[in-house]
């Protein structure tokens, strides 16, 4: 990004010999649009340009979360405030014009590394943030995920006064099925299940594995009828699914406890989980493969 036709010239041409892809513009505001647009491995920008200087198109495209920029400037002024003003708007290193094509070309080189480790980094990161909240096995959300989400929207139902739901799954005689045909097996149960989980419902509701063979659905603002129809529907289906295993075919049922912040009078997340978790018992002390509600009067 340079205003000089000149500069411009010369700067893409030590660039292009040597194999790189250069994308040239005129001002600053387009070099922060195209910026945007093509995010390239690297950015070099001249300090003094029209609509926006180079200053102000460190600080927008450092301001950037997303996405990392290396930026190199090119600045003419060899006055140690302007170069410190251009590192503290986001610039992480400058050349002075003119400059020598070997000085500026493992300048360059330097920014290109500072982007793959950053890039590194931000893939880093991303997957320890997935990892903290998604079940490794299942990659439903986990246990603290849930709880936390909870949490948010029982807060945020309690200000709206709207009903929030939660069911709770358990896989039925899930001990038979590794002691029959190994943790192996069993595992492959546990994610059939989550999948048919996740497959199940809208994408409001908040799908996670609670802990072992058990596995939550939060559906905020929705009704309890809405609820009970969705996690009864899942029960069915899920008896469908066959399972096969040392020339074996065996099928596996889920049973289900549903509850409402509407019925139960209260916005504790730990009184709706213990009260929608007596439901699951009492589906399970019924015979399971089952789903039992709180308020049936309410349910058509």
């Amino acid at each position: 990004a340079d205003d000089s036709p000149t500069a411009l010239k010369v700067t893409s041409s030590v660039l292009l010999k040597r194999g790189y892809k250069v994308y040239m513009v005129t001002d600053g505001e387009q070099a922060v649009r195209e910026t945007q647009r093509l995010q390239p491995s690297a950015v070099v920008v001249d300090l003094k340009m029209p609509k926006k200087d180079g200053y102000q198109v460190c600080a927008e495209l450092k301001s950037d979360k997303e996405h990392y920029y290396p930026i190199l400037l090119l600045t003419a002024r060899e006055d140690i405030e302007s170069l410190v003003q251009g590192l503290e708007s986001g610039a992480d290193d400058y050349i002075i014009k003119p400059f020598n094509e070997m000085e500026f070309i493992a300048r360059v080189r330097v920014m290109l590394r500072l982007k793959h480790l950053n890039d590194d980094l931000l893939a880093a990161n991303k997957k320890l943030k997935y990892l903290s909240d998604h079940d490794e096995l299942t990659s439903l959300y986990n246990h603290r995920y849930f709880v936390t989400s909870l949490e948010k929207i029982m807060r945020s139902s309690a200000s709206s006064k709207t009903n929030v739901c939660l069911s709770i799954f358990d896989v039925d005689f899930f001990k038979k099925v590794n002691d029959s045909y190994g943790h192996l097996e069993g595992d492959k149960v546990l994610k059939t299940m989550a999948q048919h989980l996740s497959d199940s419902f809208t994408e409001d509701c908040i799908i996670a594995r609670y802990g072992g063979e058990e596995f939550t659905a939060i559906f905020p603002d929705r009704s309890l009828e809405f609820a009970v129809k969705a996690t009864q529907q899942v029960i069915e289906d899920c008896h469908k699914i066959s399972f096969k295993c040392q020339n074996t075919e065996y099928k596996v049922t889920m049973s289900a406890g549903v509850c409402s912040t509407d019925v139960l009078q209260s916005y504790k997340p730990g009184d709706l989980i213990q009260e929608t978790d007596k439901l699951l018992y009492q589906s399970k002390k019924n015979g399971r493969n089952r789903v039992t509600y709180c308020g049936s009067s309410l349910i058509k």
